[in-house]
């Protein structure tokens, strides 16, 4: 039976709590204080502070209650343990979200926060439930493409073997190497936090479904390592051949933190550079045709010969080394802007429809 409301004044503004809908889980009105949710959440109309019941018309009364409690409780109410049911009174059933653990919930803690102990479903939260929880940095079940979560939610560290510090960066697994903080702790900050910058733009530019797929690449930050710039990492065959690390492969090295900071005022696209040679050896695979058949025209065309450099001045386009570099450098100019012409989206396709065109193919986009 619908209740009905009457004497409702509106609460005093200093006052310090306030009844509010659950406006999500269910209909039950919760009792918000300063320090947010009670545990247990206070049904309605029964058991209200200042509310009397009439038994024969179901009218209530309440006194200094927030208005927001009316669309509560005209809509459904969730009765306490031990109400009646039915004729003369209100349902009295199981509800998740009400606060109190009835029937089959393993708990209820009344609220919407799927990172605690509890989760909406009123099942207990545990390692492998796919809900990334307050002690766990990754879930296996809702990050299954991370292959550095564990079984036990943690995301694995840099390797025993190796003196790097693991660090959660923008969702990334970022390496740094001990060296590096060691001999420079500002630089050491200063590279971590340009790093930050560059992919909070990356992510605001690629795609989501790319950029999340991307988060399984490890980024290697380092002091002074033999690679001076950015570098991709294809092959662990060639890294044991050559006495470098196995766990660099597949991951994305800076191979010295001092250059990196300084080569993006020219290259400000580095870390979108090596990004994109993971996307196509990982995703694409290295064979992808149509970028072998775009970088093919655009090589017996010879549009990439001569064109302007940022730092002034015409050369050879680094696109026109291998059909890798040239999908990574289109990559920068279709996403941010490339050191070599063409610099921008704009440019690129008016340079070059064909390799505009499979960007936009190969990055899953609409075709402009």
């Amino acid at each position: 039976m619908r209740t009905t409301l009457s004497s409702i004044p509106s609460p005093q503004p200093s006052a310090p709590n306030s009844w509010q809908t659950s406006g999500l889980k269910n209909k039950a009105c919760r009792w918000l204080n300063a320090t947010g949710l009670r545990p247990a959440a206070i049904p309605c109309p029964i058991g209200l502070p200042g509310a009397s019941v009439d038994g024969g018309s179901k009218e209530v009364t309440l006194q200094t209650v927030h208005p927001l409690v009316i669309a509560c409780c005209l809509s459904a109410c969730v009765a306490p343990p031990g109400s009646p049911s039915g004729d003369g009174g209100l349902p009295s059933s199981p509800s998740c979200g009400d606060g109190l653990v009835e029937g089959e919930e393993a708990c209820d803690d009344g609220n919407w926060d799927e990172t605690d102990d509890c989760l909406s479903n009123c099942e207990i939260a545990r390692c492998g439930d796919g809900v990334i929880g307050q002690e766990e940095r990754c879930e296996p079940e809702a990050d299954s493409a991370n292959p550095h979560c564990d079984a036990d939610c943690q995301l694995a560290d840099c390797g025993t073997v190796f003196d790097y510090q693991a660090l959660w960066v923008r969702g990334f697994r970022v390496c740094r190497a001990e060296a590096l903080h060691e001999a420079d702790g500002d630089l050491s900050e200063r590279a971590v936090a340009a790093l930050e910058e560059d992919l909070d733009i990356i992510a605001a530019a690629l795609p989501v479904a790319a950029m999340n797929y991307l988060k399984r690449v490890t980024i290697w930050l380092e002091y002074e390592q033999d690679f001076p710039g950015g570098v991709y990492h294809p092959s662990p065959v060639w890294l044991r051949n050559n006495g470098y690390p196995e766990a660099w492969a597949e991951g994305v090295q800076l191979g010295n933190a001092a250059n990196y900071m300084s080569w993006v005022s020219q290259q400000p696209a580095i870390v979108l550079h090596e990004l994109a040679h993971a996307w196509h050896h990982q995703f694409l695979g290295y064979d992808h045709e149509g970028i072998q058949r775009a970088f093919d025209e655009a090589m017996t065309a010879g549009i990439y010969e001569e064109v302007a450099h940022v730092a002034g001045g015409s050369q050879q386009a680094y696109a026109t080394s291998n059909r890798m570099e040239y999908f990574a450098e289109l990559t920068e100019a279709w996403f941010w802007v490339n050191d070599f012409y063409p610099f921008n989206r704009d440019e690129l396709q008016a340079h070059d429809p064909a390799g505009a065109q499979m960007i936009q193919q190969a990055w899953g986009l609409r075709s402009e």
